[in-house]
């Protein structure tokens, strides 16, 4: 017997409803292989995260135990080097050496990179890679070997922590001569004082990049830097502007190979004149605050000269009076110099 019309309407009808129930199970199927994909995914890169993580934690945990090893072995030695010699012999601090440790970095861990940063009386700063931590470092080598002055000037770079002086990454006493390792700041592999930015046409085009708000900054951090150190009742006694560095536009105080306390400082009558240390010093008064604020004019005066600044000149000139009792106070200069600051800015 044939089907009805109504009968065969219905068919057609269940047809269209099973096949859109089809369509709907096949979407449904590859959005959810979709998403297991996706999940897969995620799964993968989490797992492979937490292995980079896991290798990282493991290499920093062994580099923490040899740091831990060799800061260790540093005290003992200290330790060892201060029973056989007073802290007084070897350290112009009141405090016990074994307080201040300082990292101890081995010479072949110092890679050279066959470039010299500077050259003085006190030795050579020499460009190296530091294979430790892979950065360039500065191994400053002490012509006179002696630990007593080593440990002094690492000291004072610990105890005077600032944001415009380098950091001291270590020590290095296993071999002759000894040295201090200190932070880079530098370009490329080369390292600009302000004498050598003002003066060296190697640095010609360095100079050009510096605008004069750039000069101002740097002018601000040294004294923000040298204020800091008075603040902590010492002198620097050897600010000039082969001490000042200039990284990034901003200003760096280095070299503390003669810095004294306020209440103990030293007096010498100078045979020689330098223009960076202040009249009363070179005729045999103790070196002061005022005496510093004078070496800090004389860099004021260098820029204020080479910029043709006024203002700078200015601030130079009543810095390095020839009478102590003239010459402004490290925050009088701080203050005087934001709103130029603010200004050329």
């Amino acid at each position: 017997m044939a089907p009805t019309q109504e009968q065969k309407r219905r068919m057609r009808n269940d047809r269209k409803k099973r096949k859109k129930y089809e369509i709907r199970e096949k979407r449904k199927a590859k959005q959810v292989a979709g998403l297991n994909l996706k999940f897969e995914a995620a799964l993968r890169a989490v797992n492979d995260e937490a292995t980079r993580n896991k290798d990282l934690a493991s290499k920093y945990y062994s580099l923490w135990k040899r740091c831990a090893k060799q800061k260790k072995e540093i005290a003992q030695l200290l330790d060892k080097t201060c029973k056989r010699k007073s802290y007084v012999d070897i350290g112009a601090h009141e405090k016990s050496m074994s307080t201040y440790v300082f990292s101890q970095v081995l010479p072949e861990e110092l890679e050279d990179v066959n470039q010299i940063l500077g050259a003085g009386t006190f030795g050579e700063c020499h460009l190296k890679q530091y294979l430790r931590l892979g950065i360039r470092v500065v191994e400053k080598k002490l012509v006179e070997s002696d630990l007593k002055l080593l440990y002094d000037e690492a000291y004072y770079m610990q105890l005077f922590s600032h944001r415009c002086v380098p950091h001291l990454i270590g020590i290095q006493t296993q071999i002759k001569p000894y040295s201090l390792i200190m932070e880079f700041l530098g370009h490329g592999v080369e390292s600009m004082t302000v004498h050598r930015l003002l003066f060296d046409a190697v640095f010609s085009e360095q100079k050009s990049r510096m605008l004069l708000p750039n000069w101002f900054r740097v002018c601000y951090d040294i004294a923000d830097a040298l204020h800091y150190i008075h603040e902590k009742e010492y002198l620097h006694c050897d600010l000039k502007s082969n001490n000042v560095l200039v990284c990034n536009q901003k200003g760096y105080l280095i070299d503390f190979g003669k810095v004294c306390k306020v209440r103990n400082p030293r007096a010498k009558k100078y045979k020689t004149v330098y223009p960076h240390i202040a009249p009363e010093v070179l005729n045999g008064h103790p070196v002061s605050k005022a005496s510093d604020v004078f070496s800090y004019g004389k860099i004021l005066k260098i820029i204020g000269e080479q910029l043709r600044n006024k203002e700078l000149l200015s601030m130079g000139d009543k810095a390095s009076e020839s009478l102590p009792s003239r010459r402004p106070s490290l925050l009088g200069i701080l203050t005087a110099l934001q709103p130029s600051m603010a200004k050329n800015y």
